[in-house]
């Protein structure tokens, strides 16, 4: 065989090669019959060399030519046929790809198909291109179809969008239209079945998701109408059934079946708002008071009269107005309003643990009658954060965070200690949103702590409900009539700063030698720790000794440390500037609690184990401060809601005024329905108790440890219901068994 090169007839095949359809001998440099222009030359599928279109074989590579042709037809008949099934099924990306592999030849015989499969492939890319410029509209079509509720419009404009081009958002819209299109149907058929069965139970529901579904369709919100005013003449019935049913019951004083019967009221029914209806519901809703609530105060007092005045002649009311008016008789009022224990509740509280309100601290001496007779008022509840500062001043107290920018001069050192260690007794000053709260803390010489005088400066109206600056405009008023009534003298003053401005963390640090190395430490984590510049805030940090029992305290201590903004701090020590008090110490009101804490519950912070803690959760009028004190430490946390955060809710729930609203929650027992005032206090309360709840899991999550109790104080004790959904499980509703 002669050789040539690639792509050219060889010599030896041109001499052999004579055309096929006319016989008529052809040169190597002709491709086409002079005769009857057939094609003379096609190349070897093979190698490529070009071969007479009569040879059987290929004359370089011996390749038998005719069956390697009839293979080539073959394959590409397949991915003609394979990209024409893909194309029918909408994957235009998969076919143009099968096209692509269609390889480049100028064969005669395969020409044809190579052409094909190179239009169908442009055509394809071009479809693919349009499909895409236009995927985002009409995705933006389905979309607004289906928000218009017109899901089998949606779903053929989603369908229209093939399988390979969809992405994530129109399948993801594609699926929920679907499934709509489905509960359509289902619906369509179980609402039709129904009413060839004369009606059911669930075909008034069935029609209205039906009609919830399909807004615009006419049969179905006629068929809604006619069922809704049938349903509503059955509900109307019922109702008055019930409701005389529920009177006969209040009649006989039988309170839980009334209670039963006005449960079973359809909610849509006219008689929902009738006046029979309030009378009944206010009955049932005082004496679930009477038998659920965990205290007996001037709250359930009044809620007590009322049940009576309503039913004169229940003698069962008149027997739990007696015992609460003997339990509060007997109760002393140390702690001030008295609460004296009612219905022990049976199930866990809303903490998870008991919750009890403040009555004394244990470690504290409260002289009432030398608070008396120096014409203070008797209210440990709510001077809890006055106690906790005048501790400071007598060198009594946990925690000494002075928040005073710190001392630099050699004298003002020297005079701060010379006062160390020689005080006896110290005043305390809460200055709160409502007023001004004092106590004198005295010590004697066997080191016990008494109070001795104690009293409440309140603010007037107009100052105690503006809170558009952070102290309250009748402060100084207040703080005059103070030095003038108890005339502080020469004794220490411990002023208070907001929880709300103070900067609560509690962190471990390793135990580190020397000392200076460890101040360089914690200077560092308490940089890191708190999120404003050092030179903007003061701070104060207390490192815990550790208990002997604790393992971790071995290697670590724990470090407690509050801080507050300097502006803060500048303008509450501006109130004592020109006072002319002796020594002035600025601690958080936070940190007064954890101080009365340790002092008054001493004990049974002892006793407890190592991995559990106690609350002291201090409710004001426009805050809510909380310390949690353990064996280990003590970490504390402010919630920026009080018992004063209700009163917008309500003025909203009622259309009132904030004042309107204000002097309404603090004469709640003069509302003409009590219940209805009470639900809408709920949502308030819930609100408060959430943020109180998270604040407690945040300080226990800190210190490591889980609670055991939980005290209650300040103002809020007093708070109509406040104490009630504390300390009684989150879905109590039901009436218990009657109080012992």
């Amino acid at each position: 065989m002669t050789s040539s090169s690639p792509g050219l007839p060889t010599q030896t095949a041109s001499a052999r090669a004579r055309c096929a359809k006319c016989g008529q001998a052809a040169g190597a440099d002709r491709r086409f019959c002079g005769g009857c222009g057939a094609r003379l030359w096609e190349p070897c599928l093979a190698c490529q060399t070009h071969n007479s279109v009569a040879e059987k074989y290929c004359a370089e590579c011996g390749v038998e030519l005719a069956p390697a042709v009839e293979a080539a037809v073959a394959d590409l008949d397949k991915i003609l046929q394979a990209a024409s099934l893909l194309e029918g099924e909408g994957k235009l990306l998969e076919a143009i790809e099968q096209l692509s592999t269609v390889p480049a030849s100028d064969h005669g015989r395969l020409l044809d198909r190579i052409r094909e499969a190179r239009r169908l492939r442009e055509e394809l890319t071009a479809r693919r291109q349009q499909i895409v410029s236009n995927l985002f509209e009409r995705v933006a079509e389905a979309q607004q179809l289906a928000d218009r509720r017109h899901y089998a419009a949606a779903l053929a404009c989603l369908e229209q969008i093939p399988a390979s081009l969809r992405s994530q958002q129109a399948r993801s819209l594609l699926a929920d239209v679907q499934t709509h299109v489905v509960e359509i149907a289902e619906l369509r058929s179980a609402v039709s079945q129904a009413l060839k069965q004369g009606g059911g139970d669930q075909l008034l529901k069935q029609v209205e998701r039906l009609r919830e579904l399909e807004p615009h369709a006419d049969d179905v919100d006629q068929l809604w109408r006619k069922l809704s005013a049938r349903q509503q003449q059955l509900n109307s019935t019922l109702a008055r059934t019930l409701l005389k049913q529920a009177r006969d019951a209040i009649v006989v004083n039988d309170y839980r079946a009334a209670e039963a019967y006005l449960g079973r009221i359809p909610g849509t029914s006219p008689e929902s708002n009738d006046e029979l209806r309030d009378a009944i519901e206010e009955r049932v809703w005082l004496v679930r008071q009477i038998t659920s609530a965990p205290y007996a105060d001037r709250t359930l007092l009044a809620i007590a009269n009322r049940l009576v005045k309503l039913q004169p002649k229940d003698e069962t009311a008149k027997l739990w107005l007696a015992k609460i008016q003997e339990r509060l008789a007997r109760v002393k009022s140390v702690a001030g309003e008295p609460l004296a224990p009612w219905v022990k509740p049976t199930e866990p509280s809303r903490f998870g643990v008991p919750v009890t309100a403040v009555d004394t601290l244990a470690n504290v001496n409260w002289d009432a009658a030398a608070i008396a007779d120096a014409g203070g008022h008797c209210a440990l509840r709510r001077q809890l954060t006055a106690i906790g500062l005048a501790l400071v001043g007598i060198d009594k107290a946990k925690l000494d965070l002075d928040l005073r920018p710190k001392h630099t001069s050699w004298r003002q050192r020297l005079a701060e200690v010379r006062n160390l260690g020689r005080q006896t007794a110290a005043w305390g000053i809460d200055l709160g949103a409502s007023g001004l709260k004092f106590v004198r803390v005295a010590v004697d010489k066997a080191g016990d702590v008494r109070v001795d005088r104690a009293g409440v400066i309140p603010y007037d109206i107009e100052s105690r409900l503006n809170t558009s600056t952070d102290v309250p405009l009748g402060v100084e008023a207040v703080l005059h009539e103070f030095i003038q009534r108890q005339q502080p003298a020469s004794e220490p003053v411990v002023l208070g700063l907001p929880g709300t401005h103070t900067l609560g963390r509690c962190f471990q640090l390793p135990r580190v030698t020397p000392a200076r190395r460890f101040a360089k430490l914690l200077e560092y984590e308490v940089r890191t720790q708190i999120p404003l510049p050092l030179d903007e805030v003061e701070y104060g940090a207390h490192v815990w000794e550790g208990d002997e029992a604790d393992e971790g305290a071995v290697a670590n201590v724990r470090v407690t440390a509050a801080a507050a903004k300097k502006s803060h701090v500048e303008l509450r020590l501006g109130l004592l500037a020109n006072l002319e008090l002796r020594h002035v110490s600025l601690q958080s009101e936070c940190v007064a609690l954890i101080n009365a804490l340790y002092q008054g519950h001493a004990d049974e912070i002892a006793e407890l184990p190592l991995d559990q803690s106690i609350a002291l959760i201090e409710v004001g009028d426009t805050a809510t401060n909380l310390a949690v004190a353990s064996r280990r430490g003590s970490c504390f946390r402010a919630v920026h809601q009080g018992t004063r955060s209700l009163n917008k809710p309500l003025a909203r729930a009622r259309s009132l005024t904030i004042a309107q609203a204000d002097a309404c929650r603090h004469q709640w027992q003069t509302a003409e329905t009590m219940y209805r005032l009470d639900a809408d206090l709920a949502p308030a309360l819930n609100e408060l108790t959430r943020a109180v709840r998270h604040a407690l899991d945040t300080s226990t999550n800190m210190l490591g440890t889980r609670l055991a109790h939980v005290y209650v104080a300040g103002g809020g004790c007093y708070q109509f219901g406040l104490l009630r959904q504390w300390a009684l499980p989150e879905n109590h509703g039901s009436m218990q068994a009657s109080p012992s």
